[in-house]
């Protein structure tokens, strides 16, 4: 039996991994094997990928890592050869078979899982959750056993606190991890759950998450604090500067005539756009001015 990763003993360093893929495997029934709760649903995208790195374990035909259990085996690693095997119909597949207690596969689930790419955010938080509170280590110790600094663990554990619907997204990845956590920035639930759903809905990027949810920080802000001009809510331009600036570059690749410009003087940062719109006379102007208009004399503003 492998040591108890828990007392300290370095049983997931890189021999003891070793160990593990030393190690002669043996043709077990696909049908005996259970996949663990968290693990990502049987994609058809999540099958055909290529685990990276070389070696036995992560070829075409690789070999399953399991743990043996009183009803059969759980698996540990070798998710995509297992799922591609069961859906092609094989009836057994090969696989190096461990006797472990629950912490030891948490801790083997870890590192082979994240090495093979099978790993997904939620299931690693869900993991820290468990060693931390069932089994009482730190996030230091963990960190120590898998070589993670304990700010990365500190950071996956806070996907658990958004709501269910978000977890399920990331779990099933409509969303990625950098999505959920631009989520986290915001304090209400339901805007959390709505922007989740508008980003799955439109596709966004992590980038256009992002975006959406510092606007409605800003917003939230703006509405909490009194006496305060409208242009504090915004501290920092560049987000809307760089989005405007890769507006007008699609209007240049779509063919559009028209012509860019910016201006910074004084504390106001102007940028103008002047499309040529056929049939329709001159040219007209869109300027987005970086001062927010405070009455009928202010800049206009796009």
């Amino acid at each position: 039996m492998l040591a108890n990763p828990s007392m300290g003993d370095g049983i997931m360093g890189g021999i003891a991994v070793r160990e593990i893929y030393s190690r002669k495997p043996v043709e077990i029934p696909l049908r005996s094997i259970r996949r663990r709760e968290d693990s990502v649903p049987p994609s058809e995208g999540f099958m055909r990928e290529r685990a990276p790195g070389g070696g036995p374990l992560t070829g075409e035909e690789g070999v399953l890592v399991v743990r043996k259990t009183p009803e059969g085996y759980e698996l540990l690693a070798g998710d995509r050869d297992f799922l591609r095997w069961a859906a092609s119909g094989k009836e057994t597949g090969p696989a190096v078979v461990l006797e472990l207690r629950e912490v030891e596969a948490l801790f083997v689930r870890l590192v082979l899982g994240s090495s093979r790419r099978e790993l997904n955010p939620l299931e690693e938080a869900r993991i820290y959750h468990r060693l931390t509170g069932e089994f009482g280590m730190s996030q230091e110790d963990i960190g120590a056993e898998i070589g993670k600094v304990q700010s990365t663990i500190a950071n996956k554990l806070r996907l658990l606190k958004l709501e269910e619907e978000i977890q399920e997204g990331i779990r099933s990845a409509q969303i990625g991890e950098r999505h959920a956590r631009a989520l986290l920035r915001l304090e209400d639930p339901d805007l959390r759950v709505r922007l989740f759903r508008e980003c799955v809905r439109k596709k966004w990027s992590a980038e256009e998450m992002e975006l959406a949810v510092a606007v409605k920080a800003g917003i939230r802000s703006a509405v909490r604090t009194k006496n305060r001009r409208r242009v504090g809510v915004y501290r920092d331009l560049r987000i809307f500067q760089n989005s405007l600036r890769q507006i007008a570059r699609e209007m240049l690749r779509a063919g559009l005539r028209c012509d860019v410009a910016e201006e910074e003087s004084g504390g106001t940062w102007v940028f103008k756009v002047a499309v040529c719109v056929e049939g329709r006379g001159s040219p007209g102007e869109a300027v987005a001015d970086g001062n927010q208009p405070e009455g009928p004399g202010g800049s206009e503003t796009t």
